[in-house]
């Protein structure tokens, strides 16, 4: 079984978040990460990390589910997008 380590809360996966430029469909049971939904955007891919991640250490780094995890997941792609946008 291939380990890999989330690249948010850096926790050890059982599974490769991408493999070759294919995303696993599954969920980091640790911080809640959506890999290949969250993260789908390559251009905005270390951006959603670090807006999740720091979602998820305010959320006293356990995972975010249920309603936390959509309203996270519009306020982390809003956040994201806004470091591409020009100023």
């Amino acid at each position: 079984m291939p380990q890999s380590v989330c690249p948010v809360c850096e926790s050890v996966l059982d599974f490769e978040p991408w493999h070759d430029g294919v995303s696993s469909q599954e969920i980091c049971p640790f911080c809640g990460i959506h890999f290949g939904y969250n993260d789908a955007r390559p251009d905005l891919r270390e951006a959603v990390y670090t807006e999740w991640r720091s979602e998820w250490d305010s959320a006293g780094r356990r995972p975010i589910t249920g309603s936390e995890w959509k309203r996270v997941s519009t306020s982390v792609a809003q956040r994201a997008l806004s470091k591409l946008r020009p100023h």
